[in-house]
Parts: structure tokens; C-alpha cells; sequence
């Protein structure tokens, strides 16, 4: 390995450990798809960086109101933790930075970036685990279902990220995540039986709005390079 896929493998590692704290820390306080509602502000920043268009901005705008009408500002939101939202936005600044991190380190030393970035995650967090909560860090009957979340959702999607950068702009990755507040919120209302109110929900719709917008205005069509070998 060398020194400069190191550097972006540490990176990345450290971009997992602070979006998976401040994300966990977030759905302990606020509806996990308001949560991931106001993380998707951190790809579609990575898509709006990279873009020079007016219309970019005006999509920017668009997810910047539903992100707005999330805040505790209004009184279909103000039952919402303030530090919730605050660590829901840690979480999508965390998220930027795991794609354009992951983005390098993946493209240097391919998909085993994750099972390295992943380690020095896990070294990262492991002290902050105990200190917030102590022996149930120890707890066997929490194992199965450690277990299963790691498996589900960083194990396997990190490891899908990791085929799929390489081939994709950051700004098209980016936005392709719009969907995710919806499953988010599905997910949450199945499971969890978390309830959004009609402003919340269009709130959400207001930044998906935005991330489909930004996908539509980008000029060039992305190619994927093939994985077959040419003859």
C-alpha cells in the first residue's frame, strides 16, 4: 500500500466512525427519516461544489427550504431536538467526506479500502463506545443484533459504494442517494411505528425534489466503464 492510498484509506476510515456516530446519536433524538432527510444535505453539497450552473443553484435552494422546514422553527416541527438535528447534520457532513474519501481510496487499493477503513473506524469509536456506554458495550444479548446492523448497513452498502464510485462522478453518486429519506422514513414508520407529520413529509420531498433536480441539470451523460475485459 502506498503512502498516499493510506492517507485517503485513513481519511475515509475516519469519515465512517464520525458519520455512523453522529447518525446513531441522531435517530436516538428525531425520526430516522427527518434524520436522513437532513444528511442527504451533505452529498447534495458534494454534488453542488462541482457545479458552476445557475440551475444547480436553484436546486441547492430547493433542498435548502425543506431543510428549513425541518428545523425547529415551525410549529409542525418544533417537538424536534434541536441536538438531533444538529447531529443529523454532523452525519451529512460525515457522509460528504466518506464519498470523497472513499471515492480516492477505492480508485488507490479497490474495494479492501472498506475492510481497512472499517478497522480504523472501529479503533476510532470503540473508545467513545465505552465512555457513553460503558458494559453494555459487553452485552451478549445485544451481539445478534450488532451483528445484523453491521452486516446490513455498513458491511454490504460500503461494499456496494465501493464498486460503484470508481465508475461514478461524486456529484452523480451524490445525488443518486435522493431516495433515501423516503426508505428512511418507510423504514421508520414500519419498524419503528415513527410517525411524520404532511409538512414533514414535504419537507423531505422538497430535498428529494432538489437531489433529482441536480441529477437532471448535469449536461454531461456519466459512462460506466465496463468490467469486462475487452478482447
Amino acid at each position: 500500500m502506498t503512502k498516499k492510498a493510506l492517507k485517503y484509506i485513513f481519511l475515509y476510515g475516519i469519515s465512517i466512525g464520525c458519520m455512523n456516530l453522529a447518525f446513531y446519536n441522531a435517530i436516538a433524538r428525531i425520526p430516522i427519516g427527518i434524520a436522513v432527510g437532513i444528511e442527504l444535505t451533505g452529498p447534495i453539497v458534494v454534488a453542488m461544489c462541482s457545479s458552476r450552473k445557475v440551475l444547480d443553484f436553484i436546486w441547492l435552494g430547493v433542498a435548502i427550504v425543506g431543510l428549513a422546514m425541518l428545523l425547529p422553527i415551525h410549529q409542525a416541527s418544533n417537538h424536534l431536538d434541536p441536538i438531533g438535528i444538529l447531529y443529523a447534520l454532523l452525519a451529512g457532513s460525515g457522509w460528504a467526506c466518506y464519498i470523497l474519501f472513499g471515492r480516492k481510496a477505492s480508485a488507490l487499493h479497490g474495494s479492501s479500502s472498506v475492510a481497512i477503513g472499517s478497522v480504523i473506524a472501529s479503533c476510532f469509536l470503540f473508545p467513545i463506545g465505552i465512555w457513553q456506554t460503558g458494559s453494555a458495550m459487553f452485552s451478549l444479548e445485544l451481539i445478534p443484533m450488532v451483528f445484523v446492523v453491521s452486516l446490513l448497513a455498513s458491511a454490504i452498502p460500503y461494499g456496494l459504494d465501493m464498486m460503484a464510485l470508481p465508475k461514478l462522478p461524486a456529484k452523480t453518486f451524490s445525488t443518486l442517494m435522493s431516495l433515501s429519506p423516503v426508505f428512511a422514513a418507510l423504514s421508520g414508520l414500519i419498524v419503528l411505528h415513527e410517525q411524520l407529520t404532511y409538512y414533514q413529509w414535504l419537507a423531505i420531498v422538497f430535498i428529494i425534489i432538489s437531489s433529482m433536480g441536480t441529477v437532471l441539470a448535469i449536461s454531461q451523460p456519466t459512462k460506466l466503464k465496463s468490467t469486462r475485459p475487452s478482447n
